[in-house]
């Protein structure tokens, strides 16, 4: 089974924010912290239901899956 980090992403995409708008009050760390927590969950999300489409229709085609890389 796949494990999925999603604490790193959410330090990128923070610190990428924070240089973008160079602000380092306390408040706009949480809040730019939140906020890539929320997009990360978002993306992480939507590739799980991208990879289940894709996955579907493979096997509609008849073509072999490999079972580990599912789940």
């Amino acid at each position: 089974m796949n494990r999925l980090y999603i604490l790193p992403k959410i330090f990128i995409i923070t610190f990428i924010i924070l240089y973008l708008y160079q602000t380092l009050d306390i408040l706009s760390i949480i809040i730019t912290f939140l906020i890539a927590t929320i997009i990360v969950i978002f993306f992480e999300v939507l590739r799980i239901y991208l990879l289940g489409k894709y996955y579907l229709y493979k096997v509609k085609k008849g073509k072999k899956v490999n079972r580990y890389r599912i789940a």
